[in-house]
């Protein structure tokens, strides 16, 4: 079930897998390229029970400006709270925005490991 899809970003929501699927696209310099993220996660948590995983693919993201990280952590504390149990996140190992996805989740407190491809991340999220 398709969420949101934008130039920036899509949200997708597996039922049968109590899953969200999570894609980063390219550089977000500002709140207002982004201005529903906050109001789309919530929308996909109503769509999930507690006990819910997530996939992201960050293959295509830039590290954003500083108020675009603010964004990330406070929607992550928000997923924490709706049940989260654990994330996935595909993106280069070694990188700038491998370290960003870091500093955001210790943060909000969220479960993660990161990974170099798609089939990977999903084989430890169906764990």
């Amino acid at each position: 079930m398709e969420i949101a899809k934008t130039d920036k970003y899509s949200i997708e929501v597996n039922k049968q897998k109590n899953r969200i699927y999570f894609m980063f696209r390219g550089f977000w310099e500002s709140l207002t390229d982004v201005p529903d993220y906050f109001s789309d996660w919530q929308r996909a948590t109503r769509e999930v029970a507690s006990g819910f995983t997530i996939l992201t693919d960050a293959r295509e993201m830039i590290t954003p400006m500083p108020e675009i990280s603010e964004l990330h952590k406070r929607t992550q504390a928000m997923l924490v709270a709706a049940g989260l149990r654990k994330t996935a996140e595909v993106v280069p190992s070694k990188s700038i925005e491998q370290s960003a996805l870091r500093r955001y989740a210790k943060v909000s407190g969220m479960a993660k490991e990161s990974f170099d491809d798609v089939t990977e991340a999903e084989k430890w999220l169906d764990i």
